[in-house]
């Protein structure tokens, strides 16, 4: 999942900020760099390690990225963004239970909601997917995240018959196609791992609906 979905708001720490700012811009390199660096201090802020995990999964480097993170999850077992770091490391391998089982029953702050589903659908937890949407769709989450989780929810009426009507979710997905982008970055950063190859099959649909209208 990009860290382009950061939902930390920029620290006051400067050095912190700047990370972030690496992150949110996808300049992977220059974020490992800079958080490998402070990541010398084992009493640097948890922050720094779940940056450079993030930072190395976006690399490719996923045994790097889950070791950092679990680092990370030591630090703070019950800080949600340490999870989300380890969560995200285990989904783009491909090991989807564990990564559900990492993520727990965090659902806050928001833009968690997209990894939460990227999770379950890959994985192929349909009841889970089911709830996680039921719930995510009421939320205002970035435009980006909507298109995802618009087009999830509309994917799903293939697999429940007693599914809401996918017309809303599919005019949601046309609504936000502009930020189709940001997933083809993701996927192409991805291409050659279990997340890369799910998440195209998905790009490809969204663009199979987006191309069909109403």
């Amino acid at each position: 999942m990009s860290v382009f979905f950061s939902p930390i708001p920029p620290p006051d720490d400067l050095y912190l900020a700047e990370l972030w700012h690496l992150l949110e811009n996808e300049r992977f390199e220059e974020a490992v760099s800079l958080a490998e660096s402070a990541c010398e201090n084992p009493n640097a802020a948890i922050e720094f390690f779940h940056g450079l995990s993030w930072a190395y999964g976006e690399l490719g480097y996923y045994s790097e990225a889950e070791r950092v993170a679990r680092i990370a999850v030591g630090f703070g077992e019950n800080h949600w963004s340490a999870r989300h770091a380890l969560t995200t490391a285990l989904l783009h391998q491909g090991r989807f239970l564990a990564a559900l089982d990492s993520l727990g029953f965090y659902r806050t702050p928001v833009q968690l909601y997209v990894t939460r589903a990227q999770v379950e659908k890959m994985g192929g937890y349909t009841n889970d997917l089911r709830i996680t949407l039921d719930d995510a769709l009421e939320k205002s989450v970035p435009p980006a995240i909507q298109l995802y989780l618009a087009y999830l929810h509309g994917a799903l009426a293939e697999e429940i018959s007693e599914w809401p009507d996918p017309r809303y979710s599919f005019e949601e997905a046309h609504r936000f196609g502009g930020y189709i982008d940001i997933w083809e970055r993701d996927a192409s950063r991805h291409s050659e791992s279990p997340y890369g190859i799910h998440l195209n099959k998905h790009i490809q649909a969204i663009r199979q609906l987006l191309s069909e209208g109403f």
